[in-house]
């Protein structure tokens, strides 16, 4: 037990204000989180959507190639479909670090306007 007028040690003292008022956030409408939810998805399925689509091709035409020459090896859709996403990676970054980060730019202005 420590001393009068000394706090113990290993303990904090206790708090002479109210918790709530630790936590004071801004009240968020339904409609504006809903649309920035809907901007995050769109903006997701916008900036995968050349990758997913350069995939699905090659994956096409690698699978009928399969078909048509009876070889059924695995590797054989690996590779190329990993050399176009190395080669699309290359050609669309600077589209991609741009709208990324307009986005980001954009979304956080949005958010920083929530509390006022």
């Amino acid at each position: 037990m420590a001393p009068r007028g000394e706090e113990p040690r290993g303990q904090l003292p206790y708090l002479t204000f109210p918790i709530s008022k630790l936590f004071i956030l801004p009240i968020v409408n339904p409609e504006l989180a809903i649309d920035i939810f809907k901007n995050v998805i769109t903006f997701a399925i916008y900036t995968v959507a050349p990758f997913l689509g350069v995939m699905l091709i090659i994956g096409f035409a690698m699978s009928l190639f399969q078909s048509v020459t009876s070889i059924q090896e695995q590797t054989l859709t690996f590779a190329p479909k990993l050399l176009a996403l190395a080669g699309l990676l290359i050609l669309l970054a600077p589209w991609l670090l741009r709208s990324v980060s307009e986005f980001a730019t954009t979304m956080i202005t949005r958010i920083a306007t929530l509390g006022s």
